[in-house]
């Protein structure tokens, strides 16, 4: 039988909270025990699909999630009631909690409304509204905080509150005040491709590091948008991860030293702990890395195996990862029926030492999770799509269809034309068609220029942004 993975888990010293699929689960973190489940819940609560972002307020006392279905919900930890379920205007990429009483929501269309904890009277009467500077109605009536003109991958606020700090697709970091979004404080610009993590660590509030497509760390001063340094992961590979920080600082990319990861198969997580070292993982890598940040020692990274994709990780207090696993996951990319021993653990624990990660006896909670796992069906994990960021995030759409058009370079204006009256057997687009003519135009008029002397220099074919060597590199980062 197929079961869920897990996506996310919120680690407390009391109790903590699991999300796999579509269900959310609260155990006590001493014993393993499941303590509440939706998974028991009525059919109605969970059947809008696999939860895809989540955030656990700073108190642990209420979680924030969100899906497919556009629909913000807000959960009391203790007795897993749901609070309040409100529409959200477009399908959401981030959600965080602010000073426990507000819910912010960035979306796929670059806006961060903020939504009261407890809905009130007036916002749930206020039906779809927008204001003068939203590019789309609320139906929610949620307050808009600020706007990128791209999709929003992350966002943080500073440890004061006073500022919020927001990443986009389209290589930006911005650093705005909050709640008044529309001052801009300062951009942190450097990043070649898209940023999809950003993290403030505890030890330093002044240093903020980003990652994303371009396969580098920075590490930035936000407040003027000063590079300060960075980190460049040569490894060529996809991927997406999560980190947490517990007191250690995290490297970027700056013009200083370079490292090279020694397996890296993965996309970037990162972690800081007290002895200053970064742990990072990638989305659908198999180990974790980390490196050393002391400034007197060689940057280099180190690696810690787990054989299986790592869908996230996070940090206990004493510094203990524990990294969710994608067990299932067969090589022939499907999903396989539930393996042996170790191989079918979907947590890990890993406790540091002053050189490295090792393993240790599994706590009661990590064999609870390996043991009361919730059943799903084939449909369900693909629905789930673990993976969707690595195509979602990278613009090689674009590439794409410069390929299919020179592919039909060779083809007349007067056979493509089919494709424009709608009967295209080759599967060209009208702005295939349209780039083609383009193109032939371009050559005509540079055969002429050198048919008849003139001179001049020939007009760029194409002027599109390709990809980048290498596979897409996805960052996500988390501090404790």
């Amino acid at each position: 039988m197929s079961r869920y993975p897990y996506t996310r888990l919120f680690w407390q010293s009391e109790y903590s909270i699991v999300i796999a699929g579509p269900h959310i689960q609260v155990l006590d973190t001493n014993t393993g025990d499941v303590l509440r489940s939706t998974a028991k819940c009525e059919e109605d609560q969970i059947a809008s699909g696999p939860i895809r972002c989540a955030a656990l307020s700073d108190c642990g006392k209420y979680l924030a999630t969100s899906g497919d279905d556009k629909k913000l919900k807000t959960w009391q930890v203790d007795d897993l009631k749901l609070l309040s379920s409100r529409v959200l205007p477009k399908k959401p990429t981030y959600i965080n909690f602010a000073d426990n009483k507000d819910i912010l929501v960035a979306d796929k269309f670059g806006d961060i409304f903020r939504y009261q904890l407890h809905p009130n009277s007036n916002e749930s009467s206020s039906g779809c509204t927008r204001d003068a500077l939203s590019s789309h109605e609320n139906p929610s009536g949620g307050e808009l905080i600020l706007g990128h003109a791209s999709l929003l991958t992350t966002f943080l606020l500073t440890a004061d509150g006073q500022y919020i700090v927001t990443a986009d697709r389209d290589e930006h970091i911005r650093v705005s005040w909050y709640p008044q979004g529309y001052t801009i404080e300062s951009y942190c610009l450097g990043h070649q491709k898209y940023v999809s993590a950003i993290h403030i660590p505890s030890f330093s509030p002044g240093t903020l590091i980003s990652g994303g497509g371009d396969s580098v760390l920075k590490l930035w001063d936000w407040m003027s948008g000063k590079l300060l340094r960075r980190r460049k992961n040569r490894g060529k590979h996809k991927e997406k991860g999560s980190a947490d920080d517990g007191d250690a600082e995290e490297s970027q990319d700056s013009a200083m030293p370079e490292i090279q990861p020694g397996e890296a198969s993965a996309g970037e997580s990162e972690v800081v702990f007290v002895v200053h070292r970064i742990v990072f993982s990638v989305v659908g890598a198999t180990a974790i890395f980390w490196f050393s940040m002391d400034d007197n020692s060689e940057a280099c990274i180190q690696h810690e195996p787990f054989h299986k994709p790592i869908i996230d990780f996070t940090l206990e207090d004493d510094g203990s990862v524990w990294v969710l696993l994608d067990a299932d996951w067969s090589s022939q990319r499907s999903w396989s029926s539930k393996g042996k021993g170790d191989d079918s653990n979907l947590v890990e624990v890993r406790r540091w030492t002053p050189d490295n990660f090792t393993a240790s006896h599994p706590p009661p909670l990590a064999l609870a999770l390996n043991s009361c796992t919730l059943s799903a069906t084939q449909a369900d994990l693909k629905v789930l799509d673990l993976y969707s960021d690595l195509l979602a995030l990278p613009k090689h759409f674009e590439a794409v269809a410069e390929d299919r058009t020179q592919d039909s370079s060779e083809m007349s204006i007067d056979d493509a034309a089919t494709a424009d009256g709608g009967s295209n057997d080759g599967g060209i687009t009208k702005r295939e068609l349209g780039r083609l003519k383009h193109k032939q135009a371009l050559q005509r008029l540079q055969e002429v220029g050198r048919g008849t002397g003139l001179d001049f220099e020939p007009l760029p074919t194409d002027n599109k942004r390709v990809k980048g060597g290498g596979d897409p590199f996805a960052l996500d980062m988390d501090g404790t």
